[in-house]
């Protein structure tokens, strides 16, 4: 797989996951959604049966992201029910280029389909909670991809073309939300 890193080409599959995510979704208008270093008002997508919500935008204003990636937040929580939803994980592709210092990246495969990708970067500000936690527990697909001049391994989250790509993109959020409970668990079990 190599990353995409074409403008138009990035922008396209941002549009491909975006019409994806929304598809049989409950729009969730103007939800307060928490995140690492603040909190914004934004749109969320709830899918009921598949137990998550999605907010497909660019970075909100004052975001740590700032304004050269687009701002791909998912959740558990059903907005319907929660005042405030907290962001599980971000998949963050730059507009344009590539960066493995990201959460997101596209990719196009040997198969010329577009997948959505994470290179499991997952920190959430507590401690144990790294990339290194991430690969070792990280259950599914793998992939190495060419990135500029790098090869690096990615978590493959979901092939966007696909039918199943909202199974695949709640299966990643679930368990990331697993791997990042770990750190307390494991704590808890050490006292």
């Amino acid at each position: 797989m190599h990353a995409l890193t074409d403008r138009q080409e990035i922008q396209a599959a941002e549009e491909l996951l975006r019409a994806q995510f929304k598809e049989r979704a409950e729009r969730c208008p103007a939800v307060q959604i928490g995140y690492q270093g603040g909190s914004a008002k934004a749109d969320a997508y709830w899918h009921g049966p598949l137990g998550i919500w999605g907010s497909i935008n660019d970075a909100p204003s004052g975001g740590a992201n700032g304004k050269d990636r687009f701002w791909n937040a998912f959740g558990t929580e059903d907005p319907g029910q929660e005042g405030s939803l907290s962001v599980v994980c971000e998949i963050n592709p730059s507009h344009e280029g590539a960066s493995l210092r990201v959460g997101g990246l596209f990719a196009r495969g040997d198969d010329g389909k577009t997948y959505l990708l994470h290179t499991g970067r997952i920190g959430s500000g507590r401690t144990g909670v790294a990339q290194k936690l991430f690969w070792e527990h990280w259950p599914y697909r793998k992939t190495s991809v060419a990135c500029g001049k790098s090869v690096a391994d990615c978590a493959v989250v979901a092939e966007l073309e696909s039918p199943q790509a909202m199974f695949e993109i709640a299966r990643f959020v679930k368990e990331v939300q697993r791997i990042k409970a770990l750190p307390a668990v494991e704590a808890t079990a050490a006292t």
